[in-house]
């Protein structure tokens, strides 16, 4: 593990560095904004053409799973 330091991988101006980890093994639900984005087809969304009933349900199910975990950005 490389922490964050004066030197540099490449030549380039900058650099990219993602750490995106999970406190579960295996797929997690959506989360309920994104699920949101995707589904009205908001800016930056996926169009996923999603009927309402199957949305309601992922939504639902989204809804259930994240509301008692944090997200944490650095």
């Amino acid at each position: 593990l490389k922490f964050l330091s004066a030197e540099h991988d490449t030549d380039a101006d900058w650099e990219l560095i993602s750490i995106n980890v999970s406190p579960v093994e295996g797929d997690v639900p959506i989360h309920p904004g994104t699920l949101m984005v995707n589904h009205f087809e908001d800016s930056g969304g996926t169009a996923t053409g999603t009927r309402a009933e199957a949305f309601e349900t992922a939504l639902r199910i989204s809804f259930e799973y994240w509301q008692d975990k944090a997200s944490v950005d650095g």
